[in-house]
């Protein structure tokens, strides 16, 4: 009779856990490479950051961070980009019983804040080894993020009922 209630319990129990963390995908395209021989060249970056996310089986989700940075001269046009760099950083993780919202949470906050850091070195290196100065992301604070999202999402609703 015990054992049988805590299996119940245990299937019950919410868990979350990363099973694997990978690159898909790196690159650094320079598309205007006489930036590299240039002394003390500042760059303004600006940077895109994208998470989507694929269920692979009830409890096992993918999720993909793909983070795009372009640098472009301080002093120039925005328009013309010096190099672009790409990563996508995917996780893979085991998320089962939480209610459908709090999933959701889980693979729009937490998740990400797991793969960042990996997105942000991947990044870094890149722009190193192709020859540029080295750059400093900040973090992200995820939460904040999709609070601003959700909030969004909510206005939209208001205003299309």
């Amino acid at each position: 009779m015990i054992d049988k209630q805590a299996a119940v319990s245990a299937e019950k129990k919410p868990r979350f856990n990363t099973t694997r963390v990978y690159i898909k995908e790196a690159s650094v395209r320079s598309v205007q490479p006489q930036f590299i021989f240039k002394e003390k060249q500042e760059y303004a970056v600006k940077f895109e950051l994208a998470v989507n996310f694929q269920e692979i089986t009830t409890a096992v989700h993918e999720v993909v961070l793909k983070l795009t940075v372009n640098a472009s001269p301080k002093e120039g046009d925005e328009s013309d980009v010096v190099y672009t760099a790409i990563t996508e950083q995917v996780g893979r993780f085991i998320i089962e019983g939480f209610d459908e919202e709090q999933s959701a949470d889980i693979k729009n906050t937490v998740c990400p804040e797991i793969l960042f850091p990996f997105a942000r070195e991947n990044i870094v290196s890149q722009v190193i080894k192709a020859g540029f100065p080295a750059l400093y992301l900040e973090p992200i604070n995820f939460n904040a993020v999709n609070a601003q999202r959700n909030m969004q999402d909510h206005k939209e609703n208001v205003i299309a009922h």
